[in-house]
């Protein structure tokens, strides 16, 4: 279960239309999202160093 901070965000991912690209979650969000199936991969290719 999600607490409710991290509802909104995921209505959004279940909708297809988050308001962000990047999170900073605890351990215990993550954990939660990654049950959830609601996060993706990094693609290192589209990272660029300053």
């Amino acid at each position: 279960m999600l607490n409710l901070d991290d509802a909104p965000l995921m209505a959004q991912i279940k909708q297809g239309r988050p308001q962000c690209d990047l999170i900073n979650n605890s351990m215990m969000s993550h954990t939660k999202y990654v049950k959830q199936d609601a996060l993706e991969a990094l693609d290192l290719d589209r990272v660029k160093s300053a």
